[in-house]
């Protein structure tokens, strides 16, 4: 079996399972006897699904023999880390948030922390950051508490949140607005986003959206790495699936009005339309049956899994720009690249300045992720002196 096959077979088991996982259906389309047990966890772990993958496995009583049991046992193992970094976070953020009431400052969780509620089980909706947005005003007395927390500082006032890192699991971006100037409509949109949140009634501080409201963020989220080609995972449509699920009787003409207003209605039908697929159509669900439109919506979602992986994306580029146009292209960026990695270097005059800058941020914070696309450079020119 060639290795696109591979990933379309595991592709859908894993959509199958978590299907198994969250419905109790779908398990009898799964064919025990052909599943590569090995190739699913993969595409689970790249997809944030490994956990609720592990659940439909469980639902599914898959039979534990001595070839599967190394998979089954990391599967297994997953989902029991999940779940204590679940109640980690859970037991940090509580500190935070319970910090931000006694010094008055308004908050909102955002995104995960807010769906993984909405799952079944604990630890099913595996979290990797965690999302607050708050008040502005306090910038710096939040930057000095998460030093106090021994927290380390991965990006402060540079943009519309800063980030904070405490080994091993902790990761918290405090928004002190949803969007950056890199995504100016969506700025605009949420200016005044105070004015669109709904008082918590069991605490003094705390703020959440309209189930609409949180719906629309959801989608916008899910769009911006959607615009940008970058991978969000087949995650986004489990979280609709599990959020409409959860909130049945939402306002859609609000939502379609809203969406509209950003030209995202149509990428949220197709989203919805694939949920259907994959959920309701569980028993026919095959991934080479899509339409063009559905597969192609799919795909881009897990990062094009079937045709752009990184090396390709690379072969690609050297096929057009040549291998040294291709090196310079990455060492010099242009205006627009610059621009979307820190927002401060997206002007022509400020290009030379950026330039050293990211250079010393990936020499002593990325040289690892720069090594192996060297490596996959140098693959690359070995193929061509073959050919």
């Amino acid at each position: 079996m060639d290795s696109e096959n591979k990933k379309i077979n595991a592709a859908c088991d894993m959509l199958r399972l978590c299907v198994c996982a969250l419905t109790g259906r779908g398990g009898e389309t799964v064919d025990r006897s052909t599943m590569a047990l090995a190739d699913v966890y993969r595409m689970s772990t790249f997809n944030g699904l490994v956990s609720l993958v592990s659940e439909g496995i469980e639902k599914l009583g898959i039979e534990r023999t001595e070839e599967n049991a190394p998979v089954l046992d990391a599967f297994v193992q997953a989902r029991a880390m999940a779940v204590r970094k679940n109640l980690l976070l859970d037991t940090e953020r509580a500190t935070i948030l319970s910090h931000l009431e006694e010094n008055g400052i308004w908050y909102m969780p955002l995104k995960g922390v807010i769906l993984k509620d909405m799952y079944p089980k604990l630890g099913l909706r595996q979290m990797s950051d965690n999302d607050i947005l708050f008040d502005g005003a306090f910038r710096e007395h939040i930057r000095d508490y998460f030093l106090s927390l021994d927290y380390s500082i991965e990006h402060y006032n540079e943009g519309f949140h800063d980030v904070y890192h405490k080994k091993p699991i902790f990761n918290y971006e405090m928004h002190v607005e949803l969007y950056g100037e890199n995504w100016v409509a969506l700025q605009d949109y949420y200016k005044d986003v105070k004015k669109r949140l709904i008082k918590d009634d069991d605490n003094g501080f705390g703020y959440h959206f309209t189930d609409e409201d949180f719906y629309i963020f959801l989608v916008f989220h899910a769009y911006k790495h959607f615009a940008l080609s970058e991978s969000i995972g087949a995650r986004h449509l489990i979280d609709v699936f599990v959020y409409l699920k959860k909130k049945p009787n939402l306002d859609f003409e609000y939502i379609e009005n809203e969406l509209n207003k950003l030209g995202v209605w149509q990428f949220d039908c197709d989203c919805r339309e694939l949920v259907c697929e994959i959920f309701d159509k569980v028993e026919t669900f095959d991934i080479v049956k899509l339409s063009d439109g559905m597969r192609k919506t799919l795909e881009a979602f897990m990062l094009n899994m079937f045709n752009i992986s990184k090396t390709v994306k690379i072969d690609n580029s050297i096929k057009k720009k040549g291998k040294f146009g291709y090196v310079m292209s990455r060492i010099f960026p242009g205006v627009k690249f610059m621009g979307k990695y820190k927002p401060i270097f997206g002007h022509w005059y400020m290009l030379p300045v950026g330039w050293v800058y990211r250079a010393f941020d990936i020499m002593f914070n990325r040289s690892g992720k720069i090594a192996s696309e060297m490596k996959i450079v140098a693959k690359t020119k070995q193929k061509k002196d073959k050919e």
